[in-house]
């Protein structure tokens, strides 16, 4: 072997065990509502601002997982409702934040703001906030994008 190989496996091999452990390979996936749900999520119900409006405020789970937030107005009147998702829960095993995903798969004389979990948090809570006027109606779905270690439970 010769001195500038040994030398150099010398100098690497303490940094290396300073170092410890290699972290584990990251995964990421979208929450899924019942896996949340196990975890401690709750979906309250939605608050309207007008009740006497004759809308209809609802808060469920997406056929994908994710969270719906649907306000119908078929009336003379408008009005506008908050809706809370993932209350109560955090995510488990070093999972955190990464994006959101919104698909409004349905909007007429309607609109919405989504107050979003912060990226790199623990904490997926969002909050969707609709307006629809007379005659009008918003459908959104709602997807928040997890990263963790693979293998990991973000929910157990």
């Amino acid at each position: 072997m010769s001195a500038r190989l040994v030398l150099s496996f010398l100098l690497l091999t303490p940094a290396a065990l300073a170092a410890g452990p290699a972290a584990p390979p990251l995964g990421e996936r979208e929450i899924v509502w019942q896996e949340a749900e196990v975890g401690g999520a709750t979906l309250p119900e939605p608050t309207v601002a007008d009740a006497s409006a004759g809308c209809r405020a609802t808060t469920g789970v997406a056929r994908s997982g994710g969270v719906l937030f649907s306000l119908r107005c078929p009336g003379s009147l408008g009005t506008r409702s908050s809706h809370p998702a993932y209350a109560g829960f955090r995510l488990k095993n070093g999972w955190k934040v990464k994006d959101t995903r919104v698909v409004v798969t349905g909007s007429s004389k309607a609109g919405f703001e989504l107050e979003k979990p912060v990226p790199g948090s623990d904490q997926p809570f969002l909050k969707g906030k609709l307006w629809a006027g007379p005659g009008g109606e918003v459908l959104i779905e709602v997807y928040v994008k997890v990263e963790g270690p693979k293998g990991a439970s973000y929910f157990r």
